[in-house]
Parts: structure tokens; sequence; C-alpha cells
């Protein structure tokens, strides 16, 4: 097994009842026109598409499945916020290489890859309102979640994410 889910497995129990969780990859990605991360396909396998909260419940870090139906009416909203965004440094799906969402923190920050190169490969691009673009290197989207929530991310090192938001003991809500 993942030694990062098995991480993340320790820290918050996967729901019994997830959601989104189960589906055609191949039909997905398909679909999208790329293949997506493996460790973001076992992260909605286990956890499926939902929240994971610390004890204050102030912030969480919502992950989207892509298995939950219409993955590029799904890529495309994710997309069109993105697009709003004032002196836009990347591209945005459906743009090859570009921005492709996968979940989003505190109701306002943004969770995306940046789809360049292999998926295994593609850094996690996090978008602050208030501080704008974070690349994200060296991890891929299940390592990320662990990372915040253990509060030990590049993003916690750097203020970006304030030091006690996601304090556990963790829970994850399966949100639709």
């Amino acid at each position: 097994m993942n030694a990062s889910i098995e991480r993340l497995c320790e820290l918050v129990a996967p729901p019994t009842t997830p959601l989104y969780n189960r589906g055609d990859w191949q039909e997905v990605e398909r679909a999208l026109g790329m293949r997506l991360p493996e460790d973001y396909k076992l992260l909605v396998e286990t956890f499926g598409q939902g929240g994971f909260v610390g004890q204050a419940y102030c912030s969480g870090l919502l992950i989207s499945s892509y298995l939950g139906g219409r993955p590029v009416e799904r890529a495309t909203g994710a997309g069109a916020y993105l697009r709003s965004i004032d002196g836009l440094p990347y591209a945005v799906y459906p743009d090859k290489p570009g921005l492709l969402g996968f979940g989003s923190y505190g109701d306002k920050d943004t969770i995306t890859w940046n789809t360049t190169g292999p998926a295994g490969e593609w850094l996690v691009v996090y978008h602050d309102p208030e501080t704008g673009f974070h690349e994200v290197r060296d991890m891929g989207a299940l390592q990320f979640v662990v990372s915040v929530l253990e509060e030990s991310s590049p993003l916690h090192r750097s203020g970006v994410i304030r030091m006690g938001n996601m304090k556990g003991p963790h829970t994850f809500l399966p949100e639709p």
C-alpha cells in the first residue's frame, strides 16, 4: 500500500460510505483528454469527494472527485473562476498544459495541478486571493493533503496557510 495513503488513514478515518469514489477512470480520462495522477485516484477511491476538517471546523480542505460525473463540466467550472483572476500566469483547462482544479481550502483558496509533463510529475498550484499563486514542488495531491493536515506543508511554513487552522483530530465529511 502507498505510504501516504496509510499516513492519511492514520490521521483521518475514511468514511464508511464515501461519495463518488467508484467509476471508470479510463472514461474520465478519455473525456478530459489526459491521464490523472495515480495518487489522486487512490485518494478519491479511499475517501471520495468531501472535506477534511480539523477540530475547530473553521477551515476545511475540500477534495473534488472527477468520478462524480461530467468531468469536463467540473474541470471547466473550476477553470472559469481561475480565468477571472487578473494577470493569470498560467493557461487553464481545456488548454493543455494548463491548470486543472481538484480542490479548495477554506472556501476561498483553489487547489489545482499544472498539467505540464506526465501526470505523476504535475505540480500542485495553490491560489490564495490575498497572496496569489504558489507552486508546491516535490509532492503530489496525496502528500499535499497529508502535509496540510499535519500543518507541515510549504504553505504553512511560508505563512500562506495559518498554523492551527487544521489542528487535529481530523474528520472527513463526504459532500456531494
